[in-house]
């Protein structure tokens, strides 16, 4: 039985997964289905990457729904929707899979390779699906087809998944000073965007000297969650990508240039804020690893006794105090991670130390399992002995268990 908080979060992915397939079909609305904007696709892959797994079913049924919905309204072919709204939406739930089933534990970069390698994979094979359908019962040709519902289904994922996990992720409130300097930095961010996208064509020599301008926007996007952090940063993030897509779509900025078919201007749009969103992608990797709170702890592998610590930044700080003795620290570990450290341990004290990371999950009582990584370990030698000293990074925020404790 799924809880009321539960039944709003599905009520808003499907109002939200509507609302932007309207939008994508007022900009491009193609009775091929073939359209070179598609921004549902980021966001369903966002749904189901945030949401539980047994609510899937769920989440798939109704986003299926909403589609037929919305093809419904827009009176598009309802045997080309079937098609097109299955296949969508098991890429999507294909992507979503790969991301949970094949990330590390607390290690963001992989995810992210994951995630990129799985959309660029994953929708290669779906597009190669409905480029056949479209051949079958349309007057397009397999290329185009393939083209033109990859690229938009793949820059609709990087833009989309980008902008909802960033406004997701608590990174802390910055200070005051850097909040007014990211919402001065933003607001003119937006302004010159505003500027360069409203420009009309101008020729060659226009063109140029507006694509070269278009990188200064991009380079101020980069700095602003350095300074505002990661959800401020997708906030602006939003507001660029509106200006850029809106503005393309009316036939102004540097991508509405000679030569186009209709509709290409909005993918060149979007191949520029997937760029920039990638850029984003990594600005908060580093935001997240540079905030990673850490503690130390002091080892005297003679007597096993533990100390830690006392100025650490991490949450577990008061629950790690507790543990005094190697012994209570190991009875905390998987099986195979309790081996694994004692072997640590033993070739540091052999006079080994090491820099390779360590990852475990650690089961303290009335906590969720915690992913740590320790991320070096030296030995030390005093007058009185010899002294292991390793450093862990808390991989996520955490939070008792509701109920438990």
């Amino acid at each position: 039985m799924l809880s009321g908080r539960y039944y709003w979060q599905l009520l808003l992915w499907c109002t939200l997964y509507f609302l932007l397939g309207y939008l994508s079909l007022w900009l491009h609305d193609a009775q091929d289905r073939l359209s070179f904007v598609w921004l549902p696709a980021g966001m369903a892959v966002a749904a189901f990457i945030l949401t539980p797994g047994r609510l899937w079913l769920a989440l798939f049924i109704g986003l299926f729904t909403v589609q037929y919905l919305l093809d419904a309204v827009v009176h598009h072919s309802l045997n080309t929707s079937l098609i097109h709204s299955v296949v969508s939406l098991c890429d999507d739930i294909a992507i979503a899979w790969c991301v949970r089933h094949y990330s590390r534990p607390g290690d963001t970069l992989h995810a992210l390779i994951v995630w990129l390698l799985s959309t660029a994979i994953i929708s290669t094979l779906a597009g190669g699906l409905i480029a056949i359908w479209t051949t079958l019962h349309h007057d397009i040709a397999f290329t185009r087809a393939l083209w033109i519902w990859w690229s938009a289904n793949v820059s609709s994922t990087v833009l989309l998944t980008t902008i909802i996990v960033g406004l997701l992720r608590n990174d802390g409130r910055p200070p005051l000073a850097r909040c007014v300097s990211a919402t001065v930095l933003g607001l003119l961010l937006c302004g010159l965007t505003l500027y360069i996208f409203r420009q009309p064509p101008s020729g060659d020599k226009g063109d140029v000297s507006l694509f070269m301008l278009a990188c200064v926007p991009v380079m101020l996007m980069i700095a602003l969650p350095l300074i505002g952090g990661n959800k401020a940063g997708a906030l602006v993030f939003t507001c660029f990508s509106a200006i850029v897509i809106v503005c393309s779509w009316q036939g102004y900025g540097p991508f509405f240039t000679r030569g186009l078919h209709a509709g290409e201007p909005l993918l060149l749009a979007q191949i520029y804020l997937s760029g920039t969103a990638l850029l984003l992608s990594f600005i908060y990797l580093y935001n997240h690893q540079a905030r990673k709170p850490t503690i130390s702890y002091f080892l005297e592998p003679e007597s096993g006794r533990i100390g830690w610590d006392e100025n650490s930044t991490s949450a577990l700080q008061t629950q790690l105090a507790a543990i005094t003795h190697r012994d209570q620290l190991i009875a905390l570990l998987d099986e195979e991670d309790q081996g694994q450290m004692r072997q640590r341990w033993a070739a540091v004290v052999n006079d080994h130390n090491t820099s390779q990371p360590f990852r475990f999950t650690l089961h303290l009582p009335g906590w969720r399992h915690i992913h740590i990584e320790e991320t070096t370990l030296i030995r030390l030698q005093r007058p009185w002995g010899l002294l292991l000293v390793g450093q862990w990074a808390d991989e996520e925020n955490h939070a008792p268990t509701p109920g438990e404790g």
